[in-house]
């Protein structure tokens, strides 16, 4: 029913809604705990980033970090307000959390249409004392994906 609703407005009627619903930040660059975390990483491993910002002029999304060195997305999904599976079932989820997840799955899709890598990450790893390597690993792997990528043209 929500997403019959959200498919017949206007972008700017779902942006509207989306604030109405508390979904959309009014501060928009006030970092979340989990934000901070994954920025400092970037910054004590020197990454390249762009903070919150459209990627490019056609882009509904604003992804949490973009590095575009890499063409690369890192959003930080809190496990309450993005309806953590392995924490809620389907059936858990109230209103916000379904309008999120759905949200959530578009953004996966445009990046996939504009052949942008992305990486999702859940809260509760994020907070895992290991999660530096775990991104940095990830980050890396995307990269030795670009010169594998690059190297066939």
């Amino acid at each position: 029913m929500i997403l019959g609703f959200l498919l017949n407005l206007s972008f700017r009627s779902i942006d509207h809604k989306l604030e109405e619903l508390g979904l959309k930040n009014k501060e928009k660059n006030k970092k979340t705990r989990i934000e901070v975390i994954v920025e400092d990483i970037l910054i004590r491993n020197n990454m390249a980033y762009n903070y919150n910002l459209p990627i490019c002029s056609t882009s509904p999304y604003r992804p949490d970090f973009y590095l575009f060195d890499f063409n690369l997305v890192i959003e930080c999904q809190g496990d309450y307000w993005h309806g953590n599976p392995y924490l809620y079932s389907e059936e858990e989820l109230n209103e916000i959390q379904i309008n999120v997840k759905w949200k959530d799955m578009l953004k996966k899709e445009f990046y996939e249409e504009k052949n942008i890598k992305a990486l999702f990450f859940w809260e509760t790893e994020i907070l895992f004392e290991g999660f530096e390597s775990i991104l940095m690993n990830k980050i890396l792997d995307c990269k030795s994906n670009i010169a594998v990528l690059g190297s066939d043209t």
